[in-house]
């Protein structure tokens, strides 16, 4: 739900959410969620979030095209310093890289 009309459509989206919940649920059950737990700051987290994102979005196959499209992250601001992140997983992530720039 991004853009400009995310209100609208989230308010048709709860409308149909009993139609839609079924389906939903049997998507979700097809994913995997990897979550990475960071003790960081709120702005530190946003700029990992957007160097991974544009790490993924430039992948080829499969991992780049299934991103979505139109979601802006935090771009780097006046003054930061970029960091190095190093990136580990204990599951095969596809386009997972070993260290981002953020």
């Amino acid at each position: 739900m991004y853009g400009n009309d995310r209100e609208a459509g989230l308010a048709q989206f709860a409308e149909r959410l009993p139609t839609l919940a079924p389906a939903l649920a049997d998507f979700v059950r097809l994913m995997r969620f990897h979550l990475a737990p960071l003790t960081c700051d709120p702005r530190l987290r946003r700029r990992i979030e957007a160097a991974l994102a544009r790490h993924l979005y430039r992948q080829p196959g499969l991992v780049g095209p299934f991103q979505d499209a139109g979601i802006r992250y935090a771009p780097l601001c006046a003054g930061e310093e970029p960091i190095d992140v190093r990136c580990q997983s204990s599951a095969l992530l596809l386009g997972l890289p070993a260290c981002l720039d953020a």
